[in-house]
């Protein structure tokens, strides 16, 4: 694809937020809207537990799109009779980001690219500079080992659960890299009939996942990601937090930044 056909094509901003996050999904949209200058569809996943003021609705020209939280009951049991032994805890206490692969449903093909970013990341330049980073039939997000990429797969998951660990190391290979998914760029193409049941199902066959959807996506989207490539020319698209003596004006966007507060 040349890189200015993109351009042409029909793109969508989503985001997704339950209640506790509406706080920080408002920064990021407005970001999206101001400084990211991006004027198309703004999709804003939720639970569909509260309702977004109508009239913020209007004003930041958002489409709310509601589900049902991700039944995470057979997946809570299974993890409780081998419960990880290092993690941070969001397998029990951040169960709501399993609803970030609603960004996989069939209603979002009527878009031809999805950027999909977290609640909470900040933008602090045109949204235009993400759009050389869309590749055909692919997902692109950032390698989470950057910059030293020394780390693999196998910090995502729980590996004292051998009989899990041993069936997916069947079809997939737990040292290899894997991606970042606090923001992420994909080919609506890749989505099929089948694609949000299928991960749902993964969700619930390898209980082992301790960074919850993101290392399901890393499983089952391995053959169609492509690392992004986060320098552009004189921009940086985007890092986790500020690093080697940058401040955020330097960045296209930030997950976590740390010179920059409003």
């Amino acid at each position: 694809m040349n890189s200015l056909d993109i351009f042409t094509k029909n793109i969508c901003v989503v985001t997704y937020t339950d209640f506790n996050y509406l706080n920080k999904a408002e920064k990021t949209i407005k970001d999206i809207r101001t400084r990211g200058q991006f004027l198309g569809s703004l999709v804003v996943i939720t639970d569909g537990n509260f309702k977004i003021n109508d009239d913020y609705i209007k004003e930041m020209k958002i489409i709310v799109k509601e589900y049902p939280d991700i039944d995470t009951s057979s997946l809570i049991a299974k993890i409780k009779e081998h419960p990880f032994i290092q993690s941070d805890g969001r397998e029990y206490l951040k169960l709501k980001q399993w609803n970030k692969l609603y960004v996989f449903d069939v209603f979002f093909k009527q878009w031809d690219f999805i950027l999909f970013v977290d609640a909470g990341l900040r933008i602090f330049d045109r949204i235009e500079f993400f759009y050389f980073q869309f590749r055909k039939n692919a997902i692109v997000a950032m390698d989470d080992a950057y910059p030293d990429y020394t780390k693999n797969f196998t910090s995502q998951i729980e590996l004292s659960n051998t009989s899990v660990v041993d069936k997916l190391k069947k079809f997939y290979n737990i040292e290899s890299k894997y991606f970042l998914n606090c923001i992420f760029l994909f080919d609506t193409n890749i989505i099929k009939d089948n694609t949000l049941s299928d991960l749902i199902d993964l969700m619930n066959e390898y209980p082992i996942c301790k960074t919850n959807e993101m290392a399901i996506m890393n499983i089952y989207f391995a053959k169609l990601w492509i690392p992004m490539n986060i320098y552009l020319r004189n921009h940086i698209l985007f890092d986790w937090s500020e690093r080697d003596n940058r401040i955020w004006k330097d960045y296209i966007s930030l997950k976590y930044p740390t010179t920059y507060s409003d």
